[in-house]
Protein backbone atom coordinates (compact mmCIF):
# COMPACT_ATOMS: atom_id res chain seq x y z
CA UNK A 1 0.00 0.00 0.00
CA UNK A 2 2.59 2.69 0.84
CA UNK A 3 4.64 1.76 -2.56
CA UNK A 4 1.18 2.39 -4.14
CA UNK A 5 0.99 6.00 -2.15
CA UNK A 6 4.36 7.02 -2.93
CA UNK A 7 3.76 5.79 -6.83
CA UNK A 8 0.57 7.61 -7.05
CA UNK A 9 2.07 10.85 -5.78
CA UNK A 10 5.20 10.42 -8.43
CA UNK A 11 2.79 10.07 -11.44
CA UNK A 12 0.42 12.96 -9.94
CA UNK A 13 3.26 15.71 -9.58
CA UNK A 14 4.40 14.46 -13.01
CA UNK A 15 1.57 15.19 -14.83
CA UNK A 16 0.40 18.14 -13.07
CA UNK A 17 -2.56 17.19 -10.97
CA UNK A 18 -0.30 17.55 -7.82
CA UNK A 19 -0.91 21.70 -8.05
CA UNK A 20 -3.47 24.33 -7.15
CA UNK A 21 -4.73 22.27 -3.94
CA UNK A 22 -3.38 25.27 -1.85
CA UNK A 23 -6.09 27.35 -3.70
CA UNK A 24 -8.68 25.13 -2.38
CA UNK A 25 -7.72 24.24 0.93
CA UNK A 26 -7.62 27.64 1.38
CA UNK A 27 -11.02 28.79 -0.08
CA UNK A 28 -12.93 25.69 1.28
CA UNK A 29 -12.20 25.44 4.62
CA UNK A 30 -14.83 23.03 5.87
CA UNK A 31 -15.91 19.24 4.94
CA UNK A 32 -18.14 16.65 4.88
CA UNK A 33 -17.00 12.71 3.70
CA UNK A 34 -18.11 9.30 4.06
CA UNK A 35 -15.42 6.91 5.52
CA UNK A 36 -15.02 3.35 5.03
CA UNK A 37 -12.66 1.64 7.46
CA UNK A 38 -11.33 5.54 8.88
CA UNK A 39 -11.43 6.28 11.57
CA UNK A 40 -10.23 2.75 12.80
CA UNK A 41 -11.72 0.32 13.67
CA UNK A 42 -15.03 1.62 12.03
CA UNK A 43 -16.18 -0.26 8.55
CA UNK A 44 -17.92 2.84 8.03
CA UNK A 45 -18.11 6.68 9.04
CA UNK A 46 -19.14 10.09 8.63
CA UNK A 47 -16.16 12.89 8.95
CA UNK A 48 -16.14 16.34 8.77
CA UNK A 49 -12.66 17.98 8.27
CA UNK A 50 -11.85 22.14 8.93
CA UNK A 51 -8.78 23.11 6.54
CA UNK A 52 -6.60 25.00 9.31
CA UNK A 53 -4.11 25.42 6.85
CA UNK A 54 -3.40 24.33 3.03
CA UNK A 55 -0.47 22.13 5.09
CA UNK A 56 -2.59 21.07 8.15
CA UNK A 57 -6.47 19.77 8.45
CA UNK A 58 -8.16 19.07 11.90
CA UNK A 59 -10.71 16.09 11.54
CA UNK A 60 -13.82 14.68 13.46
CA UNK A 61 -15.21 11.24 12.78
CA UNK A 62 -17.87 9.05 14.43
CA UNK A 63 -18.23 5.32 13.18
CA UNK A 64 -19.72 1.93 13.24
CA UNK A 65 -18.61 -1.76 12.93
CA UNK A 66 -19.90 -5.14 13.66
CA UNK A 67 -19.95 -8.71 13.40
CA UNK A 68 -22.63 -11.72 15.05
CA UNK A 69 -20.97 -11.49 18.69
CA UNK A 70 -21.11 -7.46 19.18
CA UNK A 71 -20.72 -3.92 17.88
CA UNK A 72 -17.91 -0.97 17.98
CA UNK A 73 -18.90 2.14 18.22
CA UNK A 74 -15.91 4.59 17.35
CA UNK A 75 -15.33 8.25 17.56
CA UNK A 76 -11.88 9.64 16.68
CA UNK A 77 -10.00 13.26 16.46
CA UNK A 78 -7.41 13.96 14.72
CA UNK A 79 -4.67 16.39 12.84
CA UNK A 80 -3.51 15.84 9.07
CA UNK A 81 -0.65 17.12 7.31
CA UNK A 82 -0.31 17.60 3.91
CA UNK A 83 2.00 18.75 1.09
CA UNK A 84 0.89 22.66 0.79
CA UNK A 85 1.07 23.16 -2.60
CA UNK A 86 -0.17 19.75 -4.02
CA UNK A 87 -4.03 19.24 -5.05
CA UNK A 88 -3.33 15.33 -4.94
CA UNK A 89 -0.74 15.60 -1.76
CA UNK A 90 1.07 12.98 0.12
CA UNK A 91 -0.40 13.23 3.70
CA UNK A 92 0.66 12.26 7.20
CA UNK A 93 -2.09 11.96 10.39
CA UNK A 94 -2.39 11.04 13.72
CA UNK A 95 -5.61 10.44 15.68
CA UNK A 96 -6.89 9.11 18.78
CA UNK A 97 -9.75 7.18 18.54
CA UNK A 98 -12.48 6.48 21.73
CA UNK A 99 -13.83 2.75 21.17
CA UNK A 100 -16.55 1.72 22.74
CA UNK A 101 -17.35 -2.18 22.47
CA UNK A 102 -20.88 -3.94 23.11
CA UNK A 103 -21.32 -7.84 22.59
CA UNK A 104 -19.20 -11.06 23.28
CA UNK A 105 -15.76 -11.93 21.62
CA UNK A 106 -13.42 -9.76 19.72
CA UNK A 107 -13.85 -7.37 17.00
CA UNK A 108 -11.58 -5.64 15.15
CA UNK A 109 -8.43 -6.42 17.87
CA UNK A 110 -11.44 -4.60 20.43
CA UNK A 111 -12.24 -7.26 23.28
CA UNK A 112 -13.49 -3.83 25.60
CA UNK A 113 -14.32 -0.57 25.88
CA UNK A 114 -10.71 0.77 25.07
CA UNK A 115 -9.15 4.00 23.19
CA UNK A 116 -5.99 4.12 20.56
CA UNK A 117 -3.75 6.28 18.64
CA UNK A 118 -3.40 5.49 15.26
CA UNK A 119 -0.69 6.77 12.67
CA UNK A 120 -2.25 7.30 8.79
CA UNK A 121 -0.06 7.46 5.40
CA UNK A 122 -1.88 7.94 2.48
CA UNK A 123 -2.92 10.36 -0.82
CA UNK A 124 -5.49 13.45 -0.25
CA UNK A 125 -7.46 15.26 -3.15
CA UNK A 126 -8.89 18.34 -2.96
CA UNK A 127 -10.57 19.63 -6.27
CA UNK A 128 -10.62 23.02 -7.02
CA UNK A 129 -14.46 22.33 -6.85
CA UNK A 130 -14.38 21.13 -3.39
CA UNK A 131 -14.70 17.42 -4.32
CA UNK A 132 -12.73 15.19 -1.57
CA UNK A 133 -11.11 11.76 -2.01
CA UNK A 134 -8.44 9.99 0.19
CA UNK A 135 -6.63 6.51 0.43
CA UNK A 136 -4.23 5.85 3.30
CA UNK A 137 -3.10 2.83 5.19
CA UNK A 138 -3.80 3.73 9.22
CA UNK A 139 -1.20 1.39 11.91
CA UNK A 140 -2.77 1.22 15.56
CA UNK A 141 0.48 2.05 18.15
CA UNK A 142 -1.49 -0.37 20.39
CA UNK A 143 -0.39 -3.68 19.91
CA UNK A 144 -2.97 -6.22 19.38
CA UNK A 145 -5.43 -4.03 17.67
CA UNK A 146 -6.19 -3.54 13.75
CA UNK A 147 -4.33 -2.10 11.25
CA UNK A 148 -6.25 -1.60 7.56
CA UNK A 149 -6.38 0.92 4.16
CA UNK A 150 -9.28 3.29 4.20
CA UNK A 151 -11.08 5.59 1.81
CA UNK A 152 -12.99 8.61 1.93
CA UNK A 153 -15.56 10.42 -0.43
CA UNK A 154 -16.72 13.79 0.25
CA UNK A 155 -16.91 17.53 -0.42
CA UNK A 156 -15.12 20.83 0.91
CA UNK A 157 -17.06 24.30 0.91
CA UNK A 158 -16.14 27.39 1.07
CA UNK A 159 -17.03 28.61 4.51
CA UNK A 160 -18.81 32.05 3.64
CA UNK A 161 -21.55 29.96 1.93
CA UNK A 162 -22.13 28.10 4.60
CA UNK A 163 -22.35 30.72 7.58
Amino acid sequence: MLKLILILSTLASAVGLAEGGANARTSKKVGAYLGVLEPVPSSVSLNIGYNISPAFRGTFGIGKAGNPSGNLSTWALGVKILMPKWSLAPCLHLNWANVSHSGNGTIKGFAADASHLYLGIGLDYTADSGLFLSIAYNMSLNGGTSSEPSIAIGWFFDSADLF
